[in-house]
């Protein structure tokens, strides 16, 4: 279950159009008034990031249960964006963990 007016749903990795059957794995997409239009003055990156039909790529891995669970597992890039200047990699497989910076923000 989402925040009212968000749609959430988990599409297959090699055709986004259509959605991943349960329990397997594919992108985390949201669509919603409030998600964005696009990337400032980048059309590509807009084009890369958002569905004609308005569904952002999350970038993120996730399955789906039958009853609405959504469970993320992975992620399609290496690297998550923390900050406007700061970028980590998630944990590698040596099981040493990345400093994730503290926002500034964040009391």
């Amino acid at each position: 279950m989402s925040l009212p007016g968000v749609e959430v749903r988990v599409a297959d990795l090699d055709d986004v159009t259509h959605d991943a059957p349960l329990g397997e794995p594919g992108e985390l997409m949201v669509r919603s008034p409030i998600v964005m239009l696009g990337c400032h003055s980048d059309p590509q990156a807009t084009a890369e990031t958002i569905e004609p039909d308005g569904w952002l790529h999350t970038g993120d891995i996730a399955s789906t249960t039958d009853t609405g669970h959504f469970f993320i597992v992975d992620r399609r890039k290496d690297m998550i964006i923390t900050g406007v200047t700061t970028s980590t990699r998630p944990r590698s497989s040596s099981g040493s963990s990345p400093r994730i910076p503290r926002s500034p923000w964040l009391r």
